[in-house]
């Protein structure tokens, strides 16, 4: 559940052959360490949001890092690793073409992070609090 509320209620984007043909690509040109340094940058960002600010102790140094980080890989896949595909997204459907293949791509980030126990228990911790009995009635029960 947490990992549907961490993803957000987007509207799914429109992927043609092109960009699954991308997204494929990225999922298997992108390392585990590389998806771990996605979701750093992606935890990173967010912490800068105001309704955040003090909860991510995150430097600017290591911020900056993480972009660095996040910029190379961005790079190697689109100009070495899947760089005939990704060409060919864009000129499907230039920067919409790319976009959902780089959404799955975050979306399987943020599976490797959350795939850890010690995430799971922490993110399921929120449980313990739910009025059982609103959520029966919301249910019809």
């Amino acid at each position: 559940m947490f990992f549907i509320l961490a993803m957000g209620f987007a509207l799914p984007a429109h992927a043609g052959p092109a960009s699954d043909a991308l997204a494929s690509c990225l999922a298997e040109k992108a390392t585990d360490k590389d998806r771990t340094a996605l979701a750093r940058w992606l935890y990173s960002a967010m912490g800068t949001h105001a309704g955040l600010a003090g909860e991510a102790k995150i430097t600017a140094a290591e911020r900056e890092a993480d972009s660095r980080a996040v910029g190379t890989l961005f790079t190697r896949l689109v100009s070495t690793d899947c760089a005939t595909l990704f060409r060919k997204a864009y000129e499907a459907d230039g920067e919409a073409g790319t976009r959902p293949a780089f959404e799955q791509l975050g979306r399987l980030a943020l599976q490797e992070i959350m795939s850890s126990p010690d995430v799971q228990k922490a993110s399921g911790a929120f449980q313990e609090f739910v009025d059982q009995k609103a959520l029966g009635k919301a249910l019809g029960k």
